[in-house]
């Protein structure tokens, strides 16, 4: 038995002639591999990977993202009129310009804010006017690190004069105080034009155009008593046309609060510029805005500014629009 298994053992690890030939190739084939893979190398190099390019995008990449957050930072403090005279340099870029009526490019042009630009036009709206350059200081928008770093750029030009250039008020004579007294007509305050408040409620023609204009900001009157948000509607002249006004709401132009865009909502005067990031950012979120509780809930807005609102506001949930 166990010379059978010897034999069986030494014919499995004998080879034959061509077996032995064919182990013999198979090792030079082999050996010939070996050396190729050997020597390519020597021959065909590859060129090394420049990542000076990438590198230098990547840090272009932090760098912007870093000068945004900064951007951001210091708009922030300019917002909440906490910035310092350091940033504040870096940040503005005056140039010498009268504040009356200049165009809001150019006050983001000098470093302002869209939330300051937006404060400063709505005083202007309102009939508000820069007699001397302290007038910009009073906006509440307007810090006083950057009033003081403005004001040597300040030219008030044209029809607005300094308080030491005003002529002397002269005291309207009694008959002339009268004229609030003398025969009106019953005026319909969202559509009457400016000649029909000076002919029918014996206005001055700038007061009523500054009634036209800030209705025209607002979508209409919702009440008589918003003309008294109107700049230089005095307390004895309301009280003198109050009898005659007539209010006819269903001409207030509403916003479609679900569909509007962030300028269109933006522009109105009861409405500031956070107030408005965050009914956009939360309408995005969900189905838009049913009632007024959920304005009330993403916004944080107190009873009596939303009492204020809602008569320009339109609700319609978002998922509404898809059906159409």
């Amino acid at each position: 038995m166990n010379l059978k298994f010897k034999h069986q053992l030494k014919s499995f690890f004998t080879f034959t002639k061509s077996e032995q030939r064919g182990v013999a190739v198979l090792l030079v084939l082999i050996f010939i591999v070996l050396i190729i893979n050997i020597s390519l190398p020597l021959f065909f190099r590859e060129p090394e990977t420049d990542f000076s390019r990438f590198n230098a995008e990547v840090e272009k990449f932090i760098a912007e993202t870093k000068k945004a957050e900064d951007s951001i930072r210091i708009e922030n403090l300019q917002n909440s009129g906490d910035i310092d005279e350091e940033l504040a340099r870096k940040k503005l870029k005056p140039f010498p310009f009268d504040p009356n009526k200049l165009p809001e490019e150019k006050w983001l042009e000098m470093g302002l804010t869209r939330k300051q630009v937006k404060s400063i036009l709505k005083y202007e709206a309102k009939g508000g006017r820069f007699y001397k350059k302290e007038d910009l200081k009073k906006l509440w928008a307007i810090s006083d690190v950057e009033y003081n770093i403005l004001a040597p750029y300040i030219k008030i030009t044209g029809d607005f004069v300094t308080e030491t250039e005003k002529p002397k008020r002269i005291r309207p004579s009694v008959k002339t105080r009268l004229s609030y007294t003398s025969k009106k007509i019953k005026t319909e305050i969202n559509s009457a034009d400016s000649a029909m408040f000076v002919k029918q409620l014996g206005l001055s023609p700038w007061l009523a155009a500054r009634i036209v204009k800030y209705r025209k900001l607002l979508g209409g009157f919702y009440t008589k008593s918003q003309l008294k948000e109107v700049y230089g509607m005095k307390k004895d002249i309301y009280n003198a046309i109050e009898p005659w006004l007539t209010v006819d709401s269903s001409k207030v132009v509403r916003i479609d609060i679900n569909r509007a865009g962030f300028k269109e909502i933006i522009r109105h005067p009861y409405i500031d510029y956070q107030t408005t990031k965050k009914l956009v950012k939360g309408r995005n979120r969900g189905e838009g805005y049913k009632t007024l509780a959920d304005i009330k809930r993403v916004t944080g807005l107190p009873d009596s500014i939303i009492n204020r609102i809602k008569h320009y506001l339109y609700l319609r949930p978002l998922k509404n629009y898809r059906d159409e």
